[in-house]
């Protein structure tokens, strides 16, 4: 990566830039509150105010159980990010968490990726 990003800070989530080219955010405690999913909308919002055509991971590791604030802001962040031309990938090990997402009909408007490796090397 040729420029140097301010990486966001917060307090529910981590962020992290990845060799690939592409920023990873994590839920370390396993749980996505009111206050992750804000953070989130605030972190996304910050690093793409910096890098034009965000490419980003969220990841969904430890999670159990997705809110449905959660999930509109998945579906918000694509948004923003289709008229930026950003890439938005989910990683979604959990089968349960994958569910709530198929069952929302949400698996055919994200990209979702069970596999780590796979979610982190389809950027194009």
């Amino acid at each position: 990566m040729s420029e140097r990003v301010a990486l966001p800070e917060a307090s529910r989530l981590t962020v992290s830039e990845d060799r690939g080219g592409y920023y990873r955010i994590v839920f370390p405690n396993g749980k996505v509150d009111g206050t992750a999913v804000r953070e989130l909308y605030e972190v996304t919002m910050q690093l793409a105010d910096q890098i034009e055509q965000l490419k980003l991971l969220v990841d969904l590791s430890g999670i159990e159980f997705m809110p449905s604030g959660g999930l509109g802001m998945l579906v918000t962040l694509r948004k923003k990010f289709l008229g930026s031309g950003g890439q938005l990938h989910i990683y979604v090990p959990d089968a349960q968490v994958r569910e709530v997402f198929m069952v929302t009909n949400l698996d055919r408007l994200l990209n979702l990726y069970s596999n780590g490796d796979e979610a982190s090397t389809s950027f194009k």
